[in-house]
């Protein structure tokens, strides 16, 4: 893969925070990572490969010395910024849903990035999306597959920081919350169930009242 200059504009986000994990685990050539951001968020400084990285303003920022810009960003921001980055001429991957744009699926139609021009916009579908897609490839090509149906629960994560802190703003009200005299849990049963959750998400089951039953 040739590495091409990269512009991560919501760096300082949830998501922003996580490409760049990827970006570094999966040792993705690059020539250059430009972290963007807005407002205050701008001048911070953020670590990537060893050394620390000066997040700078995307207001006034020259597209067209990059080669691929990452959208970490809500998607009213995206729509503001639609005209510039189609005038820069650069590849843009767009992780907010803002439009329609086409979507690549290495495991469906990775075969699609080769006829692709080097301005293409696409869109990453959520986790839940791909994996369904994965699955629904495969029956189309075997023709058995009629009409599906899909119901996903997504992590508050999604939203980014702001989903994040909102969960832990409403788990700490029901903690709060009076217990009752229930017989069936002791407690508030809804922050039970909370409990039984996030101790399910590190791979352990866990029983209201009980020690963790083994791994999952």
């Amino acid at each position: 893969m040739t590495a091409r200059d990269i512009a991560l504009i919501g760096a300082t986000s949830a998501h922003g925070e996580a490409i760049r994990e990827l970006l570094d685990e999966r040792d993705v050539p690059l020539g250059r990572l430009h972290l963007l951001a807005s407002g205050e968020s701008a001048g911070q400084n953020l670590p990537f490969r060893g050394s620390n990285l000066r997040v700078t303003s995307v207001d006034g920022f020259d597209f067209a010395q990059v080669g691929i810009v990452i959208l970490a960003v809500p998607a009213t921001v995206v729509e503001g910024l639609k005209p510039q980055l189609t005038a820069a001429g650069c590849a843009v991957l767009d992780l907010s849903g803002a439009s329609a744009a086409r979507s690549v699926l290495p495991r469906i139609n990775g075969e699609r990035l080769d006829n692709l021009s080097a301005a293409a916009w696409l869109g990453v579908p959520l986790a839940a999306t791909q994996a369904a897609a994965s699955v629904a490839a495969v029956l189309a090509r075997l023709n058995t597959l009629g009409d599906a149906s899909l119901t996903a629960c997504l992590a508050a994560s999604g939203a980014g920081r702001g989903g994040v802190e909102e969960l832990a703003r409403q788990a700490t009200r029901i903690a709060q919350w009076p217990a009752g005299r229930g017989t069936a849990v002791r407690g508030p049963a809804g922050l039970q169930s909370a409990r039984s959750h996030r101790c399910a998400g590190r791979g352990w089951l866990y029983c209201p009242g009980t020690s963790p039953a083994g791994r999952m």
